[in-house]
C-alpha cells in the first residue's frame, strides 16, 4: 500500500512539473537551437534576437584595472555560447523597435536572460529587472565582477573631465554621481 502511495505521489509531482513546463512552450513567439551572435544577442531560426533586461560588454571589449588585463567581451560571448550548447531554447518577445526584437529565452525551466547577469556576464537593464541577480554577482565577483569591473557609465562619470565653465553641467555630474553611487549601495 506505501509503494502504491509512493508512486501516485511521484507520478503527481511529474505531472505537475510537466504542466509548469507548458506554457513557457505555449506562449514562445520562436524557439529552437539557438547560437550567440554577440554576448547579448543569440540568433534562432536565422533571425536575430536582443535579450531583453540585461546589458553586456562587446566581443571586442578589453577590461582593465591596476593589475590585469583580460578579454572579458570575449568570456561574456563564450559564457552564451556554452549556455545556448546546453540544448533548445523557447523565447518570448518583450518588445520590437526597427532593428530588432527583444526576447526573454529559457532553456527547460531556466531563464537564460537572468542565467547570464547571475553568472556575471551581463547586467541588468533598466536596472530592477533582474537586480538580485546582479547584484549577487557583484558581490561574489563572477564573471565580469571578478576584476574590479566598472560599468561604462560610471567610469565616464568618473573620469572624463567636466566641462569647465558650465555650473549647470557641474550639477548634472553630481548628481549622476550620488544617483549611483546610491543605487551601488542598494
Amino acid at each position: 500500500m506505501d509503494i502504491e502511495r509512493h508512486l501516485h505521489r511521484t507520478r503527481a509531482v511529474y505531472a505537475l512539473c510537466a504542466l509548469a513546463a507548458l506554457p513557457l512552450v505555449g506562449f514562445a513567439d520562436v524557439s529552437g537551437i539557438a547560437t550567440a551572435i554577440d554576448s547579448h544577442t543569440v540568433q534562432v531560426n536565422g533571425e536575430p534576437f536582443r535579450l531583453y533586461g540585461i546589458e553586456s560588454v562587446s566581443s571586442q571589449t578589453v577590461c582593465r584595472n591596476d593589475v590585469i588585463e583580460w578579454a572579458c567581451g570575449m568570456d561574456a560571448y563564450n559564457a552564451l555560447a556554452v549556455l545556448l550548447n546546453s540544448g533548445a531554447i523557447a523565447c518570448a518577445k518583450r518588445m520590437i523597435d526597427t532593428n530588432s526584437a527583444t526576447v526573454v529565452c529559457y532553456q527547460g525551466t531556466v531563464n537564460v536572460n537572468a542565467r547570464l547577469v547571475a553568472q556575471g556576464w551581463a547586467r541588468s537593464n533598466p536596472p530592477h529587472v533582474f537586480a538580485t541577480e546582479e547584484r549577487d554577482a557583484m558581490i561574489a565577483g563572477r564573471g565580469l565582477w571578478r576584476a574590479g569591473f566598472m560599468p561604462g557609465d560610471r567610469w565616464r562619470l568618473e573620469h572624463i573631465p567636466r566641462a569647465s565653465g558650465c555650473d549647470v553641467c557641474a550639477l548634472r555630474r553630481q548628481s549622476a554621481l550620488r544617483n549611483r553611487r546610491s543605487k551601488a549601495d542598494e
